[in-house]
């Protein structure tokens, strides 16, 4: 807990006023040993509140966003988030590449499922694997999702989850999936 706080008050610039430890999970991340991953709970003296993942790299996810997701599904986004942060660290996700043809299969299936406005905001490349980002419309209602023509994820904006980067959830599941 004195590693979280730290990162919080380098982070936000305040003290923490209130800190605690929620609970421990361990997780087998890409069928690996597992991993130790801590859910400690934070009040800034700014009133800032929010959750922390600590397993030793420290997420934190403001409560002003995602009070509304679970605690078991903002372990997932953080998995796919370390998942991505030390893949584009160390090389082995990509972010500049050109799309043959997988870009194109993923934004048709899109658009034949009645998703409009498309914008493609990221792309990553794992492997033979490339996955995109968009930012779209359905139903009149604002959406982002992650996916290929394998495996898709989309949240709306009247959730909390939307707030998240879908790429976490997406690649979460996938670092935490076991046989």
């Amino acid at each position: 807990m004195a590693e979280v706080k730290k990162y919080l008050k380098k982070e936000y610039g305040v003290e923490v006023s209130k800190i605690k430890h929620k609970r421990t999970y361990k997780r087998l991340m890409m069928r690996t040993n597992a991993s130790r991953i801590e859910l400690i709970t934070f009040v800034l003296a700014n009133g800032i509140k929010g959750r922390a993942f600590y397993s030793p790299f420290i997420k934190i996810f403001e409560d002003s966003s995602t009070k509304g997701v679970k605690d078991e599904d903002l372990l997932v986004a953080y998995g796919g988030w370390l998942f991505l942060s030390s893949g584009l660290k160390d090389g082995f996700i990509k972010e500049d590449f050109k799309s043959i043809s997988q870009k194109d299969n993923y934004l048709t299936i899109k658009k034949s499922k009645g998703i409009t406005d498309i914008k493609v905001t990221h792309q990553y490349k794992i492997g033979d694997s490339e996955i995109f980002m968009i930012d779209a419309k359905l139903d009149g209602y604002n959406i982002k999702c992650a996916g290929n023509i394998e495996l898709d994820l989309c949240y709306e904006d009247d959730t909390d989850y939307y707030n998240i980067p879908a790429i976490y959830f997406l690649l979460g599941e996938q670092v935490f999936k076991t046989n």
